[in-house]
């Protein structure tokens, strides 16, 4: 190991425990390192970190993770043993489970949640808002290093981008049809698009997103504006396609209403932010193109 290596990796990891903000955006693969303190007590609040951690270390040095994960993630059981935790502000009730390292994200830019948890002196690892491919290799790296699982995290974000560059790679741009990623919550519509991890799975499984050129991240939208894109495929969870037909107005989006129209997934392969992408942009390509070389 090169004496930038080591020092980049005492920087890291030192930023955790001195309450620095690790922003993944700003860590270069080549230079990232492996941790000589890996912490063994790791707890995750953290959508990303949660389904990353069993692959990185052993599950016993796992003491907890978000509650939604536990809840609803495929890959829960790999940690069925450990805390969940609803909420970063439980501080308390983080601070009782004695961990070692503290892992968040995605705090909705409010500074005083991690704040709180240092302040209580816990080391806290933040990696920062989650915006699908583009940041999903540099979150799992920088967790990577401060587990000590740094060139482990290599390979899986490596193989991620790989999985992620193949899964439509044969599909000319022809052939790519315009689709949207759909959500409904009670009479509530809205799609995902540029900077949500289900926008760049739409677009590795060989679709154009429909949406893209109008709205960013999970814009909530009318059912008109739904009908005047007149997407060829409507992607959504499970379940949804019902009711997105059920919504007034559905009947002039004629894609809900064709053979082959509606994709519907497992939900986590919609909302997990890093680990199910390229597994997500699969099914999105098996779906609406069929499985490679058929």
């Amino acid at each position: 190991m090169t004496a930038e290596r080591l020092v980049l990796a005492f920087t890291l990891v030192m930023a955790a425990v001195a309450g620095w903000r690790l922003a993944p955006s700003a860590i270069a693969p080549a230079a990232v390192a492996a941790s000589t303190a890996a912490p063994q007590r790791i707890l995750s609040c953290s959508p990303v970190a949660d389904a990353w951690l069993p692959e990185l270390v052993e599950p016993g040095r796992i003491i907890g993770a978000s509650a939604w994960f536990r809840d609803h993630h495929p890959l829960a059981f790999r940690i069925a043993a450990t805390a969940a935790i609803a909420s970063i502000d439980r501080v308390e009730a983080i601070r009782a489970l004695a961990p070692d390292l503290v892992v968040v994200s995605d705090t909705h830019g409010d500074p005083r949640r991690v704040a709180r948890l240092r302040d209580a002196g816990l080391a806290v690892l933040d990696l920062g808002a989650s915006a699908g491919r583009s940041t999903a290799g540099d979150q799992l790296r920088a967790l990577g290093v401060a587990v000590g699982a740094t060139d482990r995290a290599m390979t899986l974000a490596l193989t991620l981008e790989r999985r992620l560059a193949q899964a439509a790679a044969d599909i000319p741009p022809e052939r790519r049809p315009r689709a949207v990623v759909a959500q409904v919550w009670g009479d509530d519509l809205s799609l995902a698009t540029i900077g949500s991890s289900a926008h760049d799975a739409l677009v590795a499984g060989g679709c154009i997103d429909a949406a893209a050129d109008r709205w960013r991240g999970w814009p909530r939208i009318a059912m008109e504006e739904l009908a005047a894109l007149d997407p060829q495929v409507v992607v959504c969870a499970a379940g949804h396609g019902d009711r997105l037909r059920r919504l007034p107005g559905a009947e002039r989006v004629a894609a809900l209403h064709r053979p082959g129209g509606v994709v519907e997934l497992a939900p986590a392969l919609l909302e997990d932010p890093g680990r199910l992408l390229a597994d997500a942009a699969e099914a999105i390509r098996a779906a609406v193109h069929g499985e490679p070389g058929r």
